[in-house]
């Protein structure tokens, strides 16, 4: 009976075979623009580890210059994340704290992408670090790491991965006829334990993402769990990991049921 391949080896060979095919991409200068693929999945179900596996080996293996960043390096540093939450009035409870459209520093995601774009002219970039352990799990942007490319050498692919990537927003009337349907349940539902004018502003943010860094990604894949309740214990397991290491900073068990629970929130369809 022959062995079921891994995820990160069906991923290397389906990375192997999109650089065969995607077509070149170059600067005014000629230089060649790296390949950005995009892994979307749930939290917990491995997203960073995959992205780190990945690239090890495309990088040592394979001999492909590859490069990983996180939705998540890109937060708001904690500063910027209590603006977020004061700017709101009436108060948002979707955006206390960082992880829902609004919570991204959009600006520097621009700059990163534009950035990456001509890393194989400028050989070096600036990458954010973002610490989720940092101010006893609240998180925050601890500084930034530079990445290099040799001189003899071109980044040829970043690898790119975030829970809600290539998400878009719905049409907003859609969206009140879902919830006023959703308050006629018999019983409670996720979507009505927030206002409609709480979702309408996520839904309204997440149109920026769709905007300027949906469109920076060359490929999209999607990782999809066999059962959706492995989501909670996979997640718990990660943060419980974390503060393993870091000496038990970190959220709760039941915070991070209700960061996944916020997560749930968005209203919204991948296309």
């Amino acid at each position: 009976m022959a062995r079921l391949k891994t995820a990160k080896e069906i991923l290397v060979q389906f990375i192997l075979n999109k650089l065969r095919s995607h077509p070149a991409r170059v600067t005014e200068t000629g230089a060649h623009k790296p390949v950005v693929l995009g892994i979307q999945g749930p939290q917990g179900i491995g997203k960073t580890w995959l992205s780190r596996e990945v690239k090890e080996e495309l990088n040592t293996v394979h001999h492909i210059k590859t490069i990983a960043l996180s939705l998540d390096d890109l937060y708001l540093p904690r500063r910027g994340q209590e603006k977020v939450e004061e700017q709101e009035e009436p108060r948002n409870r979707l955006l206390q704290g960082r992880g829902l459209p609004g919570t991204h520093d959009l600006d520097l995601a621009v700059q990163v992408f534009k950035s990456l774009s001509r890393i194989n002219e400028t050989k070096e970039i600036l990458l954010p670090v973002y610490d989720k352990s940092a101010l006893d799990g609240l998180g925050d942007r601890t500084g930034f790491a530079t990445s290099s490319v040799p001189p003899d050498e071109e980044l040829q692919l970043v690898i790119f991965e975030g829970w809600m990537l290539g998400f878009a927003p719905r049409d907003p009337l859609e969206l009140r006829r879902t919830y006023d349907h959703a308050r006629e349940a018999p019983s409670d539902t996720f979507i009505t334990k927030f206002s409609i004018d709480e979702l309408l502003k996520i839904n309204l943010n997440l149109s920026a993402y769709l905007r300027v860094i949906w469109p920076r990604i060359d490929v999209l894949i999607n990782l999809v769990p066999q059962d959706i309740n492995f989501i909670w214990r996979w997640r718990i397991q990660q943060e419980n990991e974390m503060k393993a290491k870091n000496g038990g900073i970190g959220m709760s068990e039941e915070e991070v049921k209700k960061f996944i629970f916020s997560l749930q929130m968005i209203p919204t369809a991948k296309e």
